[in-house]
């Protein structure tokens, strides 16, 4: 391990307590267990570090654990770290186009909008907006924290802001009654 790398581990060390305790208490292996390090992961180094992995093998079972094709889950990660980047920066996102489209899963055991996307204006390609991303987050909370308030919370931020354009968005007028998103109501 390199001392840059000795630097870093123990910069996020002092800010995390269960690599504090692990450096603290065990000498071998140098490095902590994998799950640690992946929890000082920022999610561009997530992102890359999935796209990098040279074993599809490896990738394929990663998004299996998701209900994801794993092309699907690189340009999920992908656009994620954009959107987070966005937030991070306080740039707009509500009518944001992104400059990639996010990839649509095709699988039926996945659970996904039973309504295709369609808009009063169609030059709003919804593949690009805000409204998918909420999609593809949604589907992974589905997975991973399926009691998740988020949707919820998603509906009457929504509903606090009437005025705001959900078309360009990309979100229909009444998302809500997809059955997509009825299930966490």
């Amino acid at each position: 391990m390199s001392q840059n790398e000795k630097n870093t581990l123990k910069e996020k060390a002092r800010k995390e307590n269960f690599l504090r305790h692990y450096l603290s208490k065990y000498d071998n292996p140098k490095l902590p267990p994998s799950w640690m390090m992946v929890e000082m992961l920022t999610w561009g180094e997530l992102s890359h570090l999935y796209n990098g992995l040279k074993s599809t093998h490896l990738k394929k079972q990663i998004a299996q654990n998701l209900g994801l094709h794993a092309e699907v889950l690189a340009s999920w990660l992908k656009t994620l770290n954009d959107v987070r980047n966005l937030c991070a920066h306080h740039n707009r996102l509500w009518n944001k186009e992104f400059g990639r489209s996010i990839k649509i899963p095709t699988s039926n055991t996945i659970q996904w909008l039973q309504h295709p996307v369609v808009l009063e204006n169609a030059a709003i390609r919804y593949e690009k907006r805000t409204y998918i991303v909420l999609v593809a987050l949604q589907t992974l909370l589905y997975k991973i924290s399926p009691n998740s308030g988020w949707s919820q919370r998603l509906y009457n931020l929504m509903q606090r802001y009437p005025n705001v354009s959900k078309a360009n968005m990309g979100m229909p007028e009444f998302w809500y009654q997809d059955t997509f998103w009825k299930q966490t109501f």
